[in-house]
């Protein structure tokens, strides 16, 4: 135990206690018992003394109680025996002081409402306003577009790149050099012809009979498509200003008929005798009535329409109008028996014959 003062002489005061209105105060008469302590005083002395038995602390007679006036009297009447045990403040009960937390709320509520003011000015000037009141200046917050980059420099250990997109380029240019493909010829004749040739000269009267190819019977019809030394489809007028002389390459005439559609053809009877003649289809974009007038009047006009024989025809008549299988013609005779020429249209299709029977065999490969 600690060095306490218990001081018995407390206990035999008696006093009244108190009671109800009307009662008589209660008064303790009891003996107060007896009451022997030990102090660390009492100890210590009889260890001093070598008195083994500890000896018991008697209490002194508790001074009078002193007056308030007189301070001195109370200090010289202190026993130095007893002490008060030392009032400890425990930190829980210690309250901080709010000054510094009141003033960090402070900032912090100023930092919160500065915040918020410059975001609805912020809010206003670049959102409400530009709604409201039209167009706005640009901010660097709205211009977003990247600044142009410099191409870096192609380093030295680029060029035998570069050397080898060059070396590829020059070999591919050739092939963007080849001209376009020659159109090819598509023959008129509904009913193929008995036999096909190419031809790199038009052939005339003059040349008919040394023209050489395989005829499978008789009579036959062969279709001759004429190209040029390259190859090249020989056009309506060069054909016919070749066999029978006159300007064929002029006015309705000039891109009257496709040169893919244009051909000559060779009727061989059954007697081996050969007659040339001239098959061409009519442009769809041609008028095709204006074409009909404009080949009239440049073919009965020609002078050299002897050429299409392979023999001397005689003196030349008059043109008269016929009629062969439903198809209306023209035909022109000589004087020397069996020469005629005839030409016809059936539908946008033009036949031209050195004879009358190889006209009409042009006519059955039509239909």
């Amino acid at each position: 135990m600690g060095n306490e003062t218990i001081n018995p002489g407390q206990w035999q005061q008696n006093k009244p206690l108190g009671t109800g209105e009307g009662e008589s105060p209660m008064i303790n008469t009891a003996q107060n018992p007896r009451v022997e302590a030990r102090t660390m005083g009492s100890d210590i002395s009889s260890i001093q003394t070598g008195d083994a038995t500890p000896k018991t602390y008697t209490p002194q007679q508790a001074p009078a109680a002193a007056s308030p006036s007189a301070p001195a009297e109370k200090t010289a009447g202190v026993n130095p025996q007893s002490f008060e045990l030392p009032k400890m403040d425990i930190g829980m009960n210690q309250q901080t002081p709010m000054g510094p937390v009141k003033k960090k709320n402070g900032v912090f509520v100023a930092l919160v409402v500065f915040i918020i003011v410059v975001g609805l000015a912020a809010l206003g000037y670049f959102v409400v306003y530009p709604l409201f009141f039209g167009k706005s200046e640009p901010t660097p917050i709205v211009n977003t577009a990247p600044e142009p980059q410099v191409p870096p420099t192609t380093p030295p250990a680029e060029e035998p790149l570069a050397t080898t997109t060059a070396t590829s380029t020059a070999t591919t240019t050739p092939e963007t050099a080849v001209p376009p493909e020659k159109p090819s010829h598509v023959s008129v004749f509904k009913t193929p012809a008995d036999v096909s040739a190419e031809s790199t000269s038009v052939i005339t009267g003059a040349s008919l009979s040394g023209v050489t190819f395989s005829s499978p019977k008789a009579p036959s019809v062969t279709e001759v498509v004429n190209k040029d030394a390259t190859g090249n489809l020989v056009s309506f007028g060069t054909i016919m200003q070749t066999i029978f002389g006159g300007d064929f390459s002029s006015g309705a005439l000039l891109n009257g008929f496709p040169s893919a559609n244009v051909s000559e053809f060779i009727y061989t009877n059954a007697s081996g005798n050969r007659a040339l003649g001239i098959i061409a289809k009519a442009d769809a974009a041609a008028s095709l009535a204006g074409l009909k007038t404009a080949f009239a009047q440049a073919f009965e006009a020609s002078k050299g329409l002897a050429g299409v024989f392979a023999a001397d025809p005689g003196t030349p008549g008059s043109w008269k109008d016929g009629q062969t299988s439903g198809v209306q013609n023209r035909y022109l005779t000589f004087s020397n028996s069996g020469f005629s020429i005839n030409y016809g249209w059936s539908g946008n299709v033009l036949i031209v014959s050195g004879s009358y029977d190889g006209f009409k065999a042009a006519l059955q490969h039509l239909q």
